[in-house]
């Protein structure tokens, strides 16, 4: 195991002077939620340790920093004695910190500290350089629940813990908001419609009518899946979620997964069309 003193080693390099900047960056948001951030920086050392502030609109479920940020130190605070580097016992810790003081801080959250270093162990040991596309990552929790809006997700220094440092000294910091737009879930035009083989488009393609080529479609994704699978507006199978009748609503709705009740519907839809190809499914 690594000695605690390491730690110390990295902590003073807040002392250093601002000979440099680090300028966090918008990696962007993928259609799960992940958000990540970016940095460039001048000057030739790049940054070995960072503590920074996360301000967010919505709450965050997990955060990932690379390998080579190994030191957690407020889990070090936290966990005293019990404390281990990632691969090297149980209590490795997390990067997660409270804001303002010291102590490691679980997720989710929407404010918290993100605090990290790590120690140069031989030339393939490194952080990333200049012009990184990742820094980390932000896992924005329920994001297939969102409501439609406008989110900000603020990060910045975080002064308490020495903002962010390289071998030379402390770097200024320009911090970085990232913009999270959710907008409402397309409709489905024609429900039960799914894309099958076409040998003459040579292709999967819908055909605005439902049939048993769309109900084995569905049949074998749902076994494929080992069960209900989630589906949004971008998925492939998305018009495969047909409304059914939900006793609390009220009326017809989706749910947003392919389930035995959509099955149902398709089933009974092909089955009122005399086995051959049914008008969509709308309720």
């Amino acid at each position: 195991m690594k000695k605690m003193l390491a730690i110390v080693a990295v902590l003073t390099f807040v002392t250093g002077a601002m000979a440099a900047t680090v300028t966090l960056t918008d990696g962007g948001v993928d259609e799960n939620g992940l958000v990540t951030v970016g940095y460039t920086y001048d000057g030739e050392d790049a940054p070995v340790a960072f503590g920074l502030v996360v301000d967010s609109d919505v709450s965050i479920s997990a955060v990932a920093v690379p390998a080579f940020y190994d030191v957690f130190i407020d889990s070090a605070y936290t966990l005293g004695d019990g404390y281990t580097y990632p691969g090297e016992g149980t209590s490795t810790g997390i990067p997660t910190a409270q804001v303002g003081v010291a102590g490691e801080l679980a997720l989710p959250a929407t404010d918290f500290a993100i605090s990290a270093g790590g120690l140069k162990d031989g030339e393939t040991d490194l952080p990333p350089q200049t012009e990184a596309e990742q820094f980390f990552t932000l896992q924005i929790a329920d994001f297939g629940s969102l409501a439609e809006g406008t989110y900000e997700i603020a990060i910045a220094a975080d002064d308490v813990r020495g903002g962010v440092v390289s071998e030379a000294g402390a770097f200024d910091v320009v911090g970085t908001t990232i913009t999270v737009e959710v907008s409402a879930g397309a409709e489905c035009d024609c429900y039960g419609d799914v894309p099958t083989f076409n040998p003459i488009e040579g292709g999967f393609v819908r055909d605005g009518v439902v049939n048993v080529n769309d109900l084995n479609r569905v049949i074998d994704a749902y076994v494929t899946a080992g069960g209900p699978f989630a589906v949004d507006e971008a998925a492939e199978l998305y018009c495969a979620d047909v409304p059914t009748f939900n006793p609390i609503e009220g009326g017809f709705v989706t749910d947003g997964q392919v389930n035995v009740n959509d099955i149902n519907a398709i089933v009974a839809a092909i089955i009122d069309a005399g086995g051959g190809d049914a008008p969509c499914i709308q309720q």
